[in-house]
C-alpha cells in the first residue's frame, strides 16, 4: 500500500512538471496548463489550418490564415506556427533528400516524413482542445 501511494504521488508530481507552459499572444500572461478560453469556431479554424495541410499542402492553410488572422489571435498563432513548421520541415526534407547521395538520406527521408505527419496530427488535436502548442524542432521565422 505504501509503495503504490508513493508511486501515485511521484506520478502526480511528474505530471505537474510536464504540464505545458502557455503564454497569451500579447505576452502579458503566463501560467500553467496550456488551455485557453477560445470559442469553438476558433478551435475549429486553428485545427483546420493543420488539417488542410494534409490535403492541400500550404495553399489551404494560407487562405484560411489570411482570412481569419485578424479576427482571432488564436488562429493567427496557429497560422504562424504552421508556416514555421512547414518551412522547417521543407528544409529538413531538402537536406535529407540531398543526403540520399551518401545513403544517410535513405534513412532520414522517411523519418522526416513520418515526423511531419505525426506532429501535424498532434497539432490538430492540441488546436481543437484549445491549447497553445509549441512544436519541437521548428525554426521560428514568422513571429
Amino acid at each position: 500500500m505504501k509503495f503504490s501511494k508513493k508511486l501515485s504521488q511521484i506520478s502526480e508530481k511528474y505530471d505537474k512538471m510536464m504540464e505545458v507552459i502557455f503564454f497569451d499572444i500579447n505576452g502579458l500572461e503566463r501560467g500553467l496548463m496550456g488551455r485557453m478560453d477560445v470559442s469553438k469556431d476558433e478551435r475549429i479554424f486553428a485545427a483546420l489550418i493543420f488539417g488542410l495541410s494534409l490535403v492541400t499542402s500550404f495553399i489551404g492553410p494560407l487562405i484560411l490564415w489570411l482570412v481569419k488572422k485578424d479576427e482571432s489571435s488564436y488562429v493567427d498563432y496557429y497560422g504562424k506556427l504552421f508556416f514555421n513548421f512547414y518551412i522547417s520541415y521543407f528544409i529538413y526534407g531538402l537536406v535529407a533528400g540531398l543526403l540520399v547521395i551518401i545513403l544517410i538520406g535513405l534513412l532520414l527521408v522517411p523519418v522526416v516524413g513520418i515526423a511531419y505527419f505525426v506532429f501535424t496530427i498532434i497539432a490538430i488535436i492540441k488546436a481543437y482542445e484549445g491549447r497553445y502548442y509549441k512544436k519541437t524542432l521548428i525554426i521560428e521565422m514568422i513571429k
